[in-house]
């Protein structure tokens, strides 16, 4: 009927083989860096935001904008991240208008320039980074 196979007299190795191949697989995971450097826009620091690096398979990690136009992003997964800036808002409260209300209360958001909305989205910005392991700096400079 079935023909019978021979059992493989080296099947102990076919399995050391296989271990030492997930071991080699597992260990050739890429890791993370850290990633600093200034923002800037039309020439000038941005003075507030965020600054978000998107890894495809790995998520996002982000970091606040300083006063300074800096940043320091920890733990980004090494390749290649798509870079998305956003910055705050100045909204009013609503109600500030009703009769016999003071002036409408603000949040203490540092003041950011408008930048052009095509920075707020990721797969547009244009913007992306090599991360690599350990330390390193990347500059950005908006443009208008």
């Amino acid at each position: 009927m079935f023909a019978r196979f021979p059992r493989c007299a080296g099947r102990p190795a076919l399995r050391l083989g296989v271990l030492l191949l997930a071991g080699l697989v597992g260990g050739c995971g890429g890791g993370t860096g850290n990633v600093s450097g200034k923002v800037t826009f039309q020439g000038r620091p941005l003075p507030a935001g965020t600054i978000l690096f998107y890894h495809g398979i790995n998520g996002v990690a982000s970091s606040d904008i300083k006063p300074d136009g800096t940043y320091r992003v920890s733990n980004v997964s090494v390749g290649t991240a798509k870079i998305e800036i956003q910055v705050p808002m100045n909204i009013p409260f609503a109600g500030a208008n009703l009769p016999g209300a003071s002036a409408a209360p603000t949040l203490p958001v540092a003041r950011a320039p408008a930048i052009p909305a095509r920075y707020l989205d990721r797969e547009k910005s244009g913007l992306s980074c090599t991360v690599t392991r350990g330390n390193q700096t990347h500059d950005i400079d908006l443009k208008p």
